[in-house]
């Protein structure tokens, strides 16, 4: 497996990474695991191969993508047992981490520093993310201060995102929609806010691709927001000719 001293960490999603070791556990997860296997858990496809790289870095996987011991391991833990189990593999993965900082004590600088060693630098931020969600996931009570301050950061990158996709998708169409639909109004209706519909139809793949998981996912998705927002009237006599 990939380890530290190769100056390279793992900068996946943090639940993807934990959905791969709960579908092991819960339900099973095929060898070799390979990035279909993945995606067809509702991993998404720009994460697979980040996912893959991770469980090869936590000795979860061989270079051949079969599951080793350490999986087996985590897949028998019992409840009790789990946070243990992947506490031990999370320390002896990440060894060379632990004999700089230690994330139940140390703030989020001293982690970040930690990783400086390791490439690629443009990927700390989600290395160390993806660390200290693992340490967690563990059972470990990561530093009061270290959690404090990367929630924060994520709220602010997840608002700016946001912010930046708004303005460039919805800016343009609500200027056409308004210039082209606001004649034909009547005056005194209400107009609804449909911007969560649209933020689901955006989640729509780009390639034109996806597992049913997610299909099923997002099909839920719009129906819940559809019944939300829009009401159902009574269909008069009329409406059936």
């Amino acid at each position: 497996m990939t380890q530290l001293t190769d100056h390279f960490a793992p900068y996946a999603p943090v639940s993807n990474v934990t959905d791969a070791i709960t579908r092991r556990r819960d339900r099973g997860l095929p060898s070799p695991v390979t990035n279909e296997v993945l995606e067809s858990i509702g991993i998404p496809p720009g994460n697979s191969s980040r996912t893959l790289q991770a469980l090869r870095f936590l000795g979860l996987i061989d270079d051949e993508n079969m599951q080793t011991d350490a999986m087996e391991r985590i897949a028998r833990a019992s409840s009790s047992e789990y946070e243990q189990v992947l506490a031990s593999i999370v320390r002896n993965a990440y060894g060379s981490v632990f004999t700089i900082v230690d994330p139940t004590q140390d703030d989020e600088t001293a982690v970040n520093d930690a990783f400086r060693q390791f490439t690629p630098p443009a990927q700390r931020e989600r290395m160390v993310t993806l660390f200290l969600g693992l340490c967690r996931e563990a059972g470990m009570a990561v530093s009061q201060t270290t959690r404090r301050r990367a929630s924060e950061r994520r709220r602010s990158t997840s608002t700016t995102q946001r912010a930046k996709q708004n303005n460039s998708t919805s800016n343009s169409q609500a200027i056409k929609v308004v210039e082209s639909e606001a004649s034909e109004i009547p005056a005194g209706t209400t107009i609804i806010d449909y911007r969560l519909i649209s933020a689901i139809v955006n989640q729509l793949p780009g390639d034109g691709k996806w597992s049913s998981i997610r299909r099923e996912r997002w099909l839920s998705a719009m129906t819940a927001a559809v019944d939300l927002i829009v009401e159902l009237e009574e269909e008069s006599a009329e409406d059936d000719q």
